[in-house]
Parts: C-alpha cells; sequence; structure tokens
C-alpha cells in the first residue's frame, strides 16, 4: 500500500477471486468512506492478476486510467480506488530463476517430458526390451490370435471413446474449425418476453442457486406477472460482469443473476442485460434520459430468511420497471420496503430500491413521493449520481430550475463521464436565461458525445434564440436530423432557425412537419412565421394555442406580448 490507513503494507495474492472494499466480507478490507463496501475485484487469468471494478462509486484506476472491464494487470502497475487508497501490483517471479542443481529447461525435442521423467519412461523400457530377448518363442498363431484381440479392443475404445467424448470433438470442430457461434445454453427470450436467468452458484460445497431459483419463481408465479420467465442454467458459472452478460446477450435475457457463495453466505449480482429507456419530455426541445443501475450486488446471509425475500421483490420491482409498469414496480418495491431488515440494510444496498421507486413516481409525475424516495436515496448513498439526477428532474417537473441545476451538478461531481449529465444541466441554464452557461454545457455533452443528437439540437436553438451564428445553428440541427430524423423537436428547432434566417417558406415546412410529427411547441414557430407574413388571424390563433399548452415556457412572455400587439 502506497497511500492509505495503513502505508506499506503488503497483502499477498492467492486464489482465483481476491474481492477488495470495505466491508468486512471483502478478502482485503479498507477502512476509507471513498471506497465502495464492494468496491474492485482481481480475477486470476493463467498469466497473472487482472482487475474489475465492481459498479464502485468513486471508480477504480490503474496509472490513473479508469477501469472499464476487465483490466490485466503488469508489473508495477499503479492501482487506485477512488481517491484514497493507492496500492502498487508486483509480480512475484518465485519460479524464473531456477536454484543449483535444478532441471535444466525442457528442449523443443521433448517438449512434454523433462530429463528425469524421461529417464523414469526410458529405463523400464530398456528392461523390458531386455526381458523380451530372454522370453521363449510362442509361436505365429499366438502372435496373430493377440494382434485380432487388440484390434477388436481397438475399435471399441474408439467406438466409446465417440460416444463419450463425441459430443466435445464435434463441438471443437463447430467453434475452432468452422468457426460457428456457440448456441446459447436456453431457449432465447423472444422480443416482449422478460428472461431472467439464475446461474451456478455452486462454491466449496454450497449451492446457492436452487434457492434462489425457487424463491424468485415462486414470487413471479404469485404476482402474476405475464410474460416473465425464471430459468436456472445448471453447469454455467460466470466469473465475470463481462461473462454474465454475454450470457445474457446470447440468451436475449434482462437480468442474470449469478456470484458466489460459501458456507456464511451467498453474493448474488444482478446484471441488467437489456432494459428499456425511461422518456421524460417537461419542456420544450425534446430531452431523452436511459437511466441504468447494471450492477446490483449484495451479500445475503445463509440464516437469514427476511434477506432472500427483501432480494425476491426487488428483482421483481427491478423487473416491472424496465417493462414500463410503473404501478407494478412501485407496489413490489413498497412490500420490499416494508420488510425489516435490520443492520443489513446497508449491506442490501436499499437505497436502490428507493431510486427506483422514486424514478417509477417521476415518470407518473408523481412530484412529491418521487421527492421524498430519492431524498432517501441519496441519504443511504451519498456517491450515487443517478439519484441526484432523477432528483434533478423531478426540480424540472416543478419548474425550480435552480435546485435542478444543483443537482445535476452533484450528478458530475460524482461521475463527470456522463454526458447526459450536462445536456440536462444546459436545458436547466437556459429556462432560467442563463444560455452562455447552457452552451458550454451541451459544448461539453458533445465532447464526451460527438453523435449526441439533442445537444447538437439544444446548442442550435439557444444560438438561434441568441441571434449567433445562424450558419453553424443550422449546421447544428442538420447534423441532429441526420442522427435521429424521427424527433419532431428537430423540425422545430430547424424551422425556428430558418425564421431567423428570414428563409419563411422553408420555416413554414418544417413547423408543419413538427406538428405532424406531435411536436406542439411549433405553434410559437408559426405564430412567428404568420406575424411576419402579415397573417393576423392565423397568427394570433397560433400564439393562443401555444399559450394554452405552454403558459411557463421562457418563449411565453414573448408570445403574450406579440399577440397583445396584434390585438388578440
Amino acid at each position: 500500500m502506497r497511500s492509505g490507513p495503513e502505508p506499506g503494507k503488503q497483502y499477498r495474492l492467492m486464489g482465483e477471486a481476491i474481492y477488495l472494499g470495505r466491508h468486512r466480507s471483502n478478502h482485503i478490507t479498507f477502512a476509507s468512506q471513498d471506497v465502495s463496501r464492494h468496491h474492485a475485484r482481481l480475477i486470476f487469468t493463467g498469466a497473472g492478476y487482472a482487475i474489475e471494478d465492481l459498479g464502485s462509486s468513486n471508480g477504480t484506476y490503474v496509472n490513473d486510467e479508469r477501469v472499464e472491464g476487465l483490466r490485466p494487470l503488469d508489473n508495477g502497475d499503479v492501482i487506485r480506488l477512488g481517491s484514497s487508497i493507492v496500492l502498487a501490483y508486483m509480480a512475484l517471479a518465485e519460479a524464473a530463476v531456477a536454484p543449483l542443481g535444478a532441471e535444466p529447461p525442457l528442449t523443443p525435442t521433448s517438449p512434454q517430458v523433462s530429463p528425469r521423467q524421461a529417464m523414469a519412461v526410458t529405463a523400464p523400457m530398456a528392461a523390458a526390451e531386455e526381458q523380451a530377448q530372454k522370453r521363449p518363442f510362442l509361436g505365429g498363431w499366438m502372435r496373430q490370435a493377440w494382434v485380432v484381440v487388440g484390434a477388436i479392443a481397438t475399435c471399441i475404445g474408439l467406438i466409446t471413446s465417440f460416444f463419450i467424448e463425441g459430443p466435445q470433438v464435434l463441438d471443437y470442430v463447430r467453434r475452432s474449425v468452422l468457426h460457428l457461434p456457440e448456441p446459447p445454453p436456453c431457449q432465447p427470450a423472444d422480443a416482449d418476453e422478460v428472461l431472467i436467468l439464475v446461474t451456478d452458484f455452486e462454491q466449496e460445497g454450497v449451492k446457492a442457486d436452487a434457492r434462489i431459483y425457487r424463491s424468485l419463481a415462486e414470487r413471479v408465479a404469485s404476482s402474476n406477472l405475464q410474460g416473465v420467465r425464471v430459468e436456472r442454467i445448471e453447469g454455467v458459472k460466470p466469473r465475470t460482469s463481462a461473462e454474465a452478460v454475454d450470457l445474457g446477450e446470447r440468451c436475449n435475457a434482462t437480468l442474470v443473476i449469478w456470484g458466489f457463495a460459501d458456507g456464511l453466505g451467498i453474493e448474488p449480482q444482478y446484471e441488467v442485460v437489456r432494459n428499456q429507456e425511461i422518456v421524460y419530455a417537461p419542456r420544450n426541445v425534446g430531452m431523452i434520459a436511459a437511466d441504468d443501475v447494471p450492477t446490483f450486488r449484495a451479500y445475503v446471509a445463509e440464516a437469514v430468511p427476511n434477506q432472500f425475500e427483501y432480494l425476491m421483490l426487488f428483482t421483481l420491482g427491478q423487473i416491472a420497471y424496465f417493462r414500463g409498469e410503473y404501478e407494478r414496480a412501485i407496489t413490489a418495491l413498497d412490500e420490499a420496503l416494508a420488510i425489516d431488515l435490520g443492520e443489513e440494510a446497508e449491506e442490501l444496498e436499499t437505497y436502490l430500491a428507493y431510486y427506483y421507486r422514486g424514478s417509477a413516481n417521476l415518470t407518473l409525475k408523481r412530484y412529491d413521493a418521487a421527492l421524498t424516495d430519492l431524498d432517501r436515496a441519496i441519504e443511504l448513498n451519498p456517491f450515487h449520481s443517478l439519484s441526484y439526477y432523477a432528483r434533478g428532474y423531478v426540480h424540472i417537473g416543478t419548474a425550480e430550475y435552480a435546485l435542478a441545476v444543483e443537482d445535476f451538478s452533484h450528478a458530475i461531481e460524482h461521475d463527470p463521464s456522463q454526458p447526459m449529465f450536462y445536456l440536462d444541466r444546459g436545458w436547466s441554464y437556459s429556462q432560467m436565461g442563463e444560455n452562455r452557461a447552457a452552451l458550454d454545457d451541451w459544448n461539453r455533452a458533445l465532447e464526451l458525445d460527438p453523435n449526441y443528437a439533442l445537444a447538437y439540437n439544444n446548442r442550435a436553438y439557444v444560438t438561434a434564440w441568441m441571434d449567433g451564428d445562424l450558419a453553424q445553428a443550422l449546421a447544428d440541427v442538420n447534423r441532429a436530423l441526420e442522427l435521429d430524423p424521427q424527433d419532431g423537436s428537430f423540425y422545430d428547432t430547424r424551422g425556428y432557425v430558418y425564421y431567423k434566417m428570414g428563409d419563411y417558406a422553408a420555416a413554414l415546412v418544417d413547423f408543419n412537419k413538427a406538428l405532424s410529427m406531435g411536436e406542439t411547441f411549433a405553434h410559437y414557430g408559426l405564430g412567428l412565421v404568420y406575424e411576419a407574413l402579415n397573417e393576423r388571424e392565423r397568427a394570433v390563433d397560433a400564439y393562443t394555442r401555444f399559450l394554452a399548452l405552454y403558459p411557463a415556457a421562457p418563449q411565453s412572455k414573448d408570445a403574450r406580448r406579440r399577440l397583445t400587439a396584434l390585438g388578440g
């Protein structure tokens, strides 16, 4: 350890999987709030160890590069957990230099037998040859009989070997020679089906997957969930998140439950493989936010049935949420959070249940309930960026944009790599009239994701609103439409840019296109164009429709002023 609670301390790595984190169930523990309860894992790959982040709040870094997936370690690599724990990885080379008197290395002419082994093999052979020379001659007929017996035995052996090992041989030919894809170990889910896979948990003689499968299947049946299938896959035991996700993708599964077990308890991990994007549209320029908690981990004591009950209910709530069945999700999560978990509530990461329930309430526009849940989620885990992000949306829904900016800023503080955090903080800034700050955030979002259509669209609209570089605004919105031609708000933006450029004919085409796609904010743009064309009645009608739909939008003040001037 280079930096941390015990500088200079050394940890000898032994075993296929070594867990690092703050909780006592890890192999190596660190008493630091900057480290997550289950922060990272070392996996032995045969050539050495590799490290994998386990969804930690503050990240895992190797040589100051954030770890994504499984990262092999080289001798001398510097590992950092969060900002407080710094470790140096040293690969011990105990067998690199042979001691005096040791056997020489294997030679190319005998790659599988050492000299000592060769002596052990060849000496009996020489003795056998000498004994053979001393044996009396048995005669030709006996020799022929032994040849026939040997041939029959060989045929039997080949046939037996084919039936026993033939499938493995054919599988090798299929994968390595013909390069055919490996078939999934289960019946893949249909497009509208939710498939939950429970893999093999057996370890150190403990078989836990049967209990998890049984509990979950019973819960699914009692809840009368249609289109949900729970399947147990025996003999398949993922060792990493990447392997679990690969398994889920091959089966088109929504959720893969995998993990480890020992005599004290079970550590299930939940990999969300397939979910749906949640669409929020509380403002005029269109916004999509896909929230995803890809991994959920817990350590379940074998003797505590309440923990299993909680996990099953949490899983059902999570499934319902991803299917867009928000009322069902809230009901399942209500039941889960009503269970008395005692001291294990923190270990089971119940903040995620509050996060999902809060997000479901947010989607249903129950802002007070959403705010209560998300406040609780943040109280339980003040490092969870998505909870701040969802709470920011609550504040957008209640038109409290300064509070939204504050929450989006917290989300960025805990995870500055998410372009959607900058996108939505920028939009909140624009609602407050702080357009320069909004443009800075959208520029940053595009640095992180050069194909972010919404960022191009938002930047184009505000640039035109500020009478900025209209040619650049047109290029931005055209890029947005190239990336997503099905978003009606993008046609509304381009119509507004054309209006600012004085091209009223093109503007009318785009505004009407936007309306035909359900983008009613285009009424404001139509009012502007009709007013410029001296079509008073049409302009009055368009402004009136706009104000009825968007009474609090920043453009509403301008629409009211224009409507008054037109005598409407």
